[in-house]
């Protein structure tokens, strides 16, 4: 287990070069648009419609799948990439935990709330 810390935003660009999938809890993408092509991205966002950038990277070649919750989710707190790195926001920018295994946990955690959640109908 490794962790990093991304201070500037060319360090967060430089690391996030190579992901290929992202599990984004929150309404917003951590990673810019001209980025996404060729990415899978599962959001979980807590609004009445997707996320407006949802749109936008599907048409830059993302392939984005959508689950909305009632109420609000916390905006940006983390995301899981590549089932292997686990972003969580700081003041100065990012730090991030390079563990197979706690990736794995959390989006294993997400899908069985998701799950839940849709068998009580509260998930779109």
């Amino acid at each position: 287990m490794r962790t990093y810390d991304l201070k500037t935003q060319q360090e967060f660009l430089d690391f996030i070069r190579p992901l290929r999938a992202l599990t984004v809890f929150g309404p917003s993408l951590p990673v810019p648009l001209d980025r996404v092509k060729g990415m899978t991205i599962d959001v979980i966002a807590g609004q009445a419609a997707p996320p407006t950038w949802t749109e936008e990277a599907k048409k830059r070649g993302a392939r984005v799948k959508v689950w909305l919750l009632p109420g609000r989710v916390a905006e940006g707190s983390f995301f899981v990439a590549d089932d292997r790195y686990l972003f969580t926001r700081t003041q100065g920018g990012w730090r991030v935990l390079e563990s197979p295994e706690v990736a794995l946990i959390v989006k294993a955690y997400l899908a069985r709330a998701m799950q839940v959640a849709a068998e009580m109908g509260v998930v779109r």
